[in-house]
């Protein structure tokens, strides 16, 4: 029996799909995938309940985020920086001030922030692009993007509005709602 090129080519390629969608343990790669961001999500809604800044800036949210809470922080004015300074002694001032604006009036257990973070990173997964996706939660699409070999929070488009109800200098407005 005679095999058509066509079709040769198209059992190697099958094959390769194959073998490359799974890994030497043998989970595929999309299984991988999904863990990966679950647990990103996890991480970071343990972390801002927790108000664990350390992790949220070094490990779990995006490069483009954290430019916009600089930039925040540079168009905040310094009358409200050093107010926020005075409460919170000992603190970076523009992350006390970001923290206390948007603070909750009692705070939580452990054990229901842990419940929460989980039934929020849960959410069903939409993957934009090989380094974009989302996660449906209650307060909506929960923005990833894929850096440094891990999966972190990108909530600057949402948290623009947010930071733009701050009192700000002259032309932080501007600033901020230009910011890409």
């Amino acid at each position: 029996m005679r095999y058509s090129p066509n079709l040769y080519t198209a059992g190697l390629f099958v094959a390769f799909v194959f073998s490359s969608a799974v890994d030497i343990h043998g989970q595929d790669k999309a299984t991988l995938l999904i863990q990966a961001i679950h647990k990103a999500a996890y991480e970071y809604n343990i972390a801002i309940a927790t108000d664990d800044l350390n992790s949220i800036v070094t490990r779990l949210a995006a490069r483009r985020y954290l430019g916009l809470f600089n930039l925040v922080c540079e168009e905040t004015p310094d009358s409200v920086l050093k107010a926020a300074k005075s409460k919170l002694h000992g603190k970076d001032p523009c992350l006390s001030y970001i923290l206390t604006a948007f603070a909750r009036d009692s705070p939580p257990s452990r054990s229901e922030l842990e419940h929460s973070a989980k039934v929020e990173s849960e959410g069903r997964i939409a993957l934009m692009t090989d380094d974009r996706a989302y996660i449906e939660t209650k307060q909506g699409p929960l923005p990833l993007a894929y850096e440094d070999g891990a999966w972190k929070v990108d909530l600057t488009d949402k948290m623009k509005k947010v930071f733009l109800q701050l009192p700000l200098k002259p032309g932080g407005r501007q600033k901020i709602e230009g910011y890409r």
